[in-house]
């Protein structure tokens, strides 16, 4: 066993860790939030935000989307962030800092199903599609 293996695996380990710790830190942050403590909240983030920064582990996506961008407070919606549906985007504004963010949507699509036109049928005449 060489080098590259030992630093690896330790590697690996410290980032399970560090993924572990930011759930952690994100539930403290929610529950801080729900309580009426905001200062808390944001701090727990930023702390989360750090550790996933220093271990080279990114937050995940539905969690990240919780804080913001520019002021790093933990966004609670209706509280200090605004959130609409406009078009094709999620628009997220952001009440303490003002800056907007835009995250790209799109609608489930539902297949319709097809008539086929020009197809024999069971009796053996000509299917011209609806009418």
């Amino acid at each position: 066993m060489g080098k590259r293996d030992r630093f690896s695996r330790k590697k690996d380990q410290r980032r399970k860790i560090a993924r572990e710790r930011i759930t952690i830190l994100i539930d403290l942050a929610e529950k801080e939030a729900a309580s009426g403590k905001p200062a808390r909240s944001n701090r727990y983030g930023q702390l989360a935000m750090k550790i996933g920064k220093r271990y080279n582990v990114p937050l995940p996506k539905d969690l990240k989307y919780r804080f913001c961008k520019a002021c790093g407070t933990y966004r609670i919606p209706s509280v200090n962030s605004r959130t609409r549906m406009t078009g094709q985007y999620i628009t997220v504004h952001c009440l303490k800092c003002g800056d907007i963010h835009r995250r790209p949507y799109k609608r489930p699509h539902i297949k319709k199903e097809r008539i086929p036109q020009n197809r024999v049928n069971k009796q053996g005449t000509k299917n011209k599609g609806r009418r």
